[in-house]
């Protein structure tokens, strides 16, 4: 988020899109899977979204999604 802020002069928003999908029922699906698939989707949004709150409030305001 620093070089981008650096490159472009701030940040106004965040859409966190990036993530990943494994077709798997609940019932023979295993558990390293959702494990992944948690890391893939869920974290990665946390992660984004903290980088990119400093930003956001030092503008005043911005937006996640």
């Amino acid at each position: 988020m620093d070089q981008i802020v650096a490159t472009f002069g701030g940040l106004d928003g965040l859409v966190n899109v990036a993530g990943g999908f494994k077709w798997e029922t609940v019932e023979t699906g295993s558990v390293e899977t959702w494990d992944r698939l948690f890391a893939i989707n869920v974290r990665t949004a946390l992660l984004a979204s903290q980088s990119a709150l400093p930003h956001l409030l030092g503008r005043g305001g911005g937006r996640i999604e």
